[in-house]
This record gives structure tokens, C-alpha cells and sequence, in this order.
């Protein structure tokens, strides 16, 4: 998910709003950067946690897109209100937290990636 603020908070709750993804998408390309590099450094983070179910990472670009740094990485995911898993990624329809119940219950340790990176 894509967070913005105008301040360094970008959390909903603390007065940061979504992000449109594709805008974010664009930027990252018109600066010659790559989006899946941004997502490497997330994948790579998240694999620090592999018992982990379930991580939110909150990545934070540099303003040329080309460079980012982890801020941290969410245990149980991130709040997300109403954002739910992609179709065919097994979280179809299910929140973070819903996503690690069912996880849980099944025995299943996978990670179904939840977030992009924020804004």
C-alpha cells in the first residue's frame, strides 16, 4: 500500500492517506528506476523473518526512487482497511490478520506479500 503525508507520519491513523499505486509505479519508471528493485529490497527483508506468517515491510524511498531504505518490518502485517489478498495468492478475500488465523490453523508457514512500498 501506498502511504503519503506531508509530514514524515505517513500511518492512516496519524493523518496519512493512501497512495495511488500506479502513480507510485510511474514515478519509480519516469525516474529510470525499477519498481521490482524496490520489491527486492522488501522480499529480502521479510526473508530476515522466515518463521514469520505474514510481514509488512515499510520501505522509504529516496526521491530519486533509485535508492530506498527499510524502515521496519511489521510482524503481523500492517492495518489495512479493506485491502485484501490478490486473487490466486490464497489470501483472496482475507485481510492480513484473517490471512495469518487461517495460516495458523492450517499449519501452513507461508507468506502471502501484502504491501508495496510507501510513498
Amino acid at each position: 500500500m501506498v502511504r503519503t503525508s506531508s509530514s514524515p507520519l505517513t500511518n492512516l491513523h496519524l493523518g496519512g492517506s493512501r497512495g495511488d499505486l500506479d502513480t507510485a509505479r510511474q514515478a519509480v519508471e519516469a525516474a529510470g528506476a525499477r519498481w521490482s528493485d524496490l520489491l527486492d529490497v522488501c522480499e529480502r527483508a521479510a526473508a530476515c523473518f522466515p518463521r514469520t506468517l505474514c510481514v509488512g515491510v515499510d520501505l522509504l524511498p529516496a526521491v530519486d526512487w533509485r535508492r530506498s531504505a527499510v524502515g521496519e518490518v511489521n510482524a503481523f502485517g500492517d492495518l489495512l482497511p479493506r485491502l485484501t489478498g490478490l486473487p490466486g495468492s490464497g489470501a483472496e478475500g482475507l485481510d492480513t490478520y484473517a490471512t495469518q488465523v487461517a495460516a495458523a490453523l492450517g499449519g501452513a508457514h507461508a507468506r502471502h506479500r501484502t504491501g508495496t512500498p510507501h510513498a
